[in-house]
C-alpha cells in the first residue's frame, strides 16, 4: 500500500497498491474505531505489480480514517482525513 492521495481528501481518493503476485484483495476505509464505513474492492482479484485504484468519496463524513488493504499473507492500513 502506497502513499495515498491527496491527503486531506474531499471527493475522491487515489489509492496505488504493488502486489508481489495476482491475489485477491480487499481494501475498505474505517473510521478509528475500527468499523467498516465503506468497502471499496470485495475479495476482486487484481494481477501482480502496481495498480493505481481510484475511489469516489460519497456519503462520508469529514474526519481521520484508516483504509485497510487485506490480502491472503499481510493487512497493510494508511490513515487519511476527509474535508468536509
Amino acid at each position: 500500500l502506497e502513499e495515498i492521495y491527496p491527503n486531506p481528501a474531499k471527493e475522491e481518493l487515489h489509492i496505488p497498491i504493488v502486489l508481489n503476485a495476482n491475489q485477491k484483495i480487499d481494501l475498505s476505509l474505517r473510521n478509528m474505531m475500527g468499523q467498516k464505513v465503506q468497502t471499496f474492492v470485495s475479495n476482486s482479484k487484481y494481477l501482480q505489480g502496481q495498480q493505481l485504484l481510484n475511489f469516489k468519496l460519497h456519503d462520508i463524513r469529514a474526519g481521520v480514517y484508516v483504509v485497510e488493504l487485506k490480502t491472503k499473507d499481510n493487512t497493510l492500513t494508511r490513515k487519511i482525513v476527509i474535508q468536509p
